[in-house]
């Protein structure tokens, strides 16, 4: 990018994904999901979630697929998420699943062989879709995804778009990628 990530993205000093979207930033042209005006800390929609993925994936281009459902279906997620409401936002579950199966695209492993190196308790594991609980466990083994003071997830939280900026930030330098 020939342009200053300060005076392209809004930023607040002192904020606690500062750094992790700043690397991600430099790296990866994300204004059509988040301009000056459009603060990180807002919801971010599942369509702008997968339109973030598709630039990892990509490299930053943009691909021929105007549907979601026809995007998520070239970039492998569709099967991790629902695209049925694209405007509505993205849970952290299935940030966790949508990361994983990134890990999948890129490594060539699959996440079901990965072993989790340590009991992973949370308070709300009852809230966790079946489908979801193997990806939450190994993002939060894998220190991509956090749980609060009180060990709960909170999986069925909308994230922000720091939250999502920030998960595939640490999942990309995991992979020594940023």
């Amino acid at each position: 990018l020939n342009m200053t990530v300060e005076s392209t993205y809004y930023i607040p000093y002192g904020h606690w994904a500062a750094a992790d979207i700043t690397s991600f930033v430099s790296k990866y042209d994300i204004r059509d999901v988040f301009d000056q005006y459009t603060g990180f800390d807002s919801g971010i929609s599942l369509k702008n979630t997968v339109l973030i993925v598709e630039k990892v994936l990509t490299g930053g281009k943009s691909e021929t697929a105007y549907y979601l459902n026809d995007k998520a279906r070239e970039l492998g997620i569709d099967g991790v998420i629902n695209y049925s409401s694209p405007g509505r936002y993205i849970t952290r579950q299935e940030l966790a699943a949508i990361i994983m199966r990134l890990y999948e695209l890129k490594t060539d492993i699959n996440s079901n062989s990965l072993i989790i190196s340590k009991t992973i308790l949370t308070n709300d594991d009852g809230d966790i879709k079946d489908s979801c609980y193997r990806p939450v466990a190994l993002c939060i083994d894998m220190k991509i995804l956090t749980l609060d003071s009180d060990r709960n997830f909170r999986p069925k939280e909308s994230c922000t778009g720091a939250q999502v900026v920030s998960a595939l930030t640490r999942l990309l330098r995991i992979l020594g990628e940023i």
